[in-house]
C-alpha cells in the first residue's frame, strides 16, 4: 500500500516499470494505512514488497517460498533502477 502524492508517483512508476520488466502486473493500492516500515519522514516509501504469505500476525503466519524469488527480483530491479535514474 502507498499514500499517493506528487512525491510518491515517481517511485510508484519505477516499481511498476520494474515489475513489467519482470513480467509482473502489479496492483498498486492507494492507502493511508501502512506498516511501520512505511514511515520514513518525508521520504516516499512503498510498503508491501516483502514475500507473499498469509496469516499476518497470527500463529499461522507463513511465507510462500515460491514467491521469494519473484519479490527479491522486484526489489533488486527497483533498487537498480532508482540508482540509475539519478
Amino acid at each position: 500500500s502507498v499514500l499517493r502524492t506528487d512525491r510518491s508517483e515517481p517511485l510508484i512508476a519505477t516499481v511498476v516499470a520494474a515489475g513489467r520488466a519482470l513480467g509482473l502486473e502489479l496492483g498498486i493500492v492507494a492507502s493511508n494505512a501502512a506498516g511501520s516500515s512505511a514511515f520514513a519522514g518525508s521520504t516516499p516509501v512503498i510498503d508491501g514488497m516483502g514475500p507473499p504469505g498469509g496469516g499476518l500476525m497470527t500463529a499461522a503466519e507463513h511465507v510462500s517460498l515460491s514467491g521469494l524469488t519473484e519479490r527479491a527480483s522486484l526489489v533488486a530491479l527497483t533498487l537498480i533502477s532508482l540508482g540509475t535514474d539519478r
